[in-house]
C-alpha cells in the first residue's frame, strides 16, 4: 500500500468517524426539538383548560375541514358551565 493511499484511507476513516458524530448531534436536535413542541402544545392545551376529548374533536374537526362551530354541543354546554362557575 502506498503512503498516498494509506493517509486517504485514514483520512476517510476520520471523515466517517466526524459524519457519525454530526448525525448523532442531529438526532439529537431533532428529539429536543419535538420534546420542545410537545411541551409547547401541552401548555397551550393546559393554558385553554381544554380536555383530551375537547382537543380530539377540535382536532378532528380541523383534519376534515368542519367548521369549529359544529362542534358538538357537549363541548358548548361543558364552557358554558365552566364560565357560570
Amino acid at each position: 500500500m502506498t503512503r498516498k493511499r494509506k493517509r486517504l484511507e485514514e483520512e476517510l476513516k476520520k471523515l466517517i468517524e466526524k459524519q457519525e458524530e454530526v448525525a448523532a448531534r442531529i438526532r439529537e436536535t431533532q428529539d429536543q426539538i419535538t420534546e420542545e413542541t410537545n411541551t409547547e402544545i401541552h401548555e397551550m392545551v393546559h393554558k385553554a383548560n381544554i380536555t383530551p376529548e375537547q382537543l380530539a374533536e377540535i382536532l378532528a374537526a380541523f383534519k376534515g375541514s368542519a367548521n369549529p362551530g359544529n362542534m358538538s354541543y357537549t363541548m358548548a354546554d361543558e364552557e358554558e358551565k365552566d364560565h357560570e362557575n
